[in-house]
């Protein structure tokens, strides 16, 4: 009977290493959390703050386009922000582009210019195959500012 009590620690001890129910990766300069999060939109997840929000990047080469989300720590809702562009920079070897992150209104959601979890930058330069990073000017979500924040891109 002396068994019972070690299981029932077990399985405790199990409940305690399972933490948070969904997995999530951290992008973050190569930093692995080992909690994973799975973008939504099969794009690359930037993750910002502790645990706070993060903004997926969906790379469409063929129209020249980025897409960039706002979501919640989790990345399962959306968060509607009201900044009328968000500025960024493509780095691809020694070459920097300016880019600007519009918003992107939506009928289907009611999102609108001003209210939108969605912006989309366009540039010939985002064709071109290869790696590259964006990096973020400023994006503030919520109260929170985030300045400088990079993501590594297109593989």
């Amino acid at each position: 009977m002396r068994a019972l009590p070690r299981i029932v620690s077990l399985v405790a001890f199990s409940g305690l290493l399972a933490g948070c129910d969904e997995p999530q990766a951290s992008v973050e300069k190569g930093a692995v959390s080992g909690h994973v999060h799975v973008a939504p939109h099969g794009g690359v997840l930037l993750p910002l703050g502790e645990h706070a929000f993060n903004v997926e990047f969906v790379l469409d080469r063929v129209e020249g386009a980025l897409d960039l989300y706002a979501l919640d720590g989790h990345a399962e809702n959306f968060l509607r922000l009201p900044s009328t562009s968000i500025a960024a920079r493509t780095i691809r070897g020694g070459t920097v582009e300016t880019i600007s992150f519009a918003p992107v209104a939506s009928s289907q959601t009611g999102e609108t210019v001003g209210d939108t979890s969605r912006f989309r930058a366009r540039s010939d330069g985002l064709k071109q195959g290869g790696a590259f990073s964006v990096e973020l000017d400023l994006v503030e979500i919520r109260g929170q500012r985030f300045e400088g924040k990079r993501v590594d891109l297109g593989r």
